[in-house]
């Protein structure tokens, strides 16, 4: 990386002015935002533009930063350089645009907005299979149908996803949201379905909380056996503290569905020593202050 890093600079400086010198402050560009050096992006794709580039390297050029200043948490300058090449009915690159337009307006929580920029991922033809786009700008639809409280559109949306792209990288991603919309519509055993789908697939951060909901899906059902065994499941299966300490908490209270009290205060004392200073440490206090029994009465006093 080092070598092409030194290439392009090598290349922008003996030729500075030329269409390739352009390439290649687009491509060092891209290079220096993935490690985190968002200034020195800018900075490249500034001096690109300046470079009286062709109509579509120019939009290239406006794309990626309109992707950088969304890193840096900029909606409104990402959007003046979206709406930019918006301008180009013929532009390359209407995917892209809808795309990040519709990043700018969830960074803004203009969830209408966004919403109105995906949809056609979803329902128009020529932006259904957009290689690289169309699965995440699904993703990001559900999401934003999601905030806006709209739980049956964002389903659809999170389903369409894994049907159309079954071998995306936000398949499970989409899954779990699935089973969270699911969730959220009080369809339990359906959510508990995709919920087991995602732990199957992947051990990861995702899977952890998959098995987390899951769990507190039986809970709500009242189904205290297996709410138990599959919440205690996440701390011994998985390392993330604040999932672990939820999990031991809620499995506690689904032994005190079982009348086992002792088997929750097991696990409420767990909570405590194992994430002290925690709200749930909080809550586990409280629970086994309850189980405490009541002082005996005060005797009476003598006549």
């Amino acid at each position: 990386e080092k070598l092409a890093l030194d290439s392009y600079m090598q290349l922008i400086v003996a030729a500075p002015e030329t269409p390739v010198s352009v390439q290649a402050r687009l491509e060092l560009a891209a290079l220096r935002a993935a490690r985190g050096d968002p200034a020195n992006a800018l900075d490249l794709l500034a001096d690109a533009l300046e470079k009286n580039p062709s109509v579509e390297v120019a939009e290239r050029i406006r794309l990626r930063l309109a992707v950088v200043l969304l890193s840096k948490g900029d909606p409104k300058a990402a959007l003046a350089q979206t709406a930019a090449v918006a301008k180009n009915p013929a532009t390359t690159f209407p995917g892209e645009v809808r795309y990040l337009t519709a990043e700018a307006c969830i960074q803004q929580k203009d969830w209408g907005k966004a919403i109105e920029q995906l949809l056609p991922f979803r329902d128009q033809g020529p932006f259904q299979n957009v290689p690289g786009l169309s699965d995440r700008a699904l993703l990001r639809l559900g999401h934003a149908l999601a905030q806006a409280g709209q739980w049956d559109q964002a389903r659809v949306s999170f389903e369409t996803l894994v049907q159309r792209f079954g071998q995306s990288p936000w398949v499970d991603e989409a899954r779990y949201n699935l089973g969270f919309a699911w969730q959220k519509m009080n369809q339990l055993d359906q959510a508990v379905n995709n919920y087991a789908e995602v732990t199957r697939r992947t051990v990861s951060l995702l899977g952890a909380k998959a098995q987390l909901q899951l769990g507190l899906c039986r809970l709500e059902q009242k189904n205290f056996p297996e709410a138990a065994k599959s919440l205690l499941v996440v701390p011994y299966t998985y390392d993330y503290p604040e999932l672990n300490a939820t999990a031991l908490s809620q499995a506690a209270q689904a032994y005190m569905g079982l009348t086992q009290p002792a088997e929750a205060a097991k696990l409420w004392q767990r909570v405590v020593k194992e994430h002290p200073n925690t709200e749930w440490a909080k809550a586990a206090e409280q629970g086994l202050a309850a189980l405490q029994p009541p002082p005996p009465p005060a005797p009476a006093p003598a006549p």
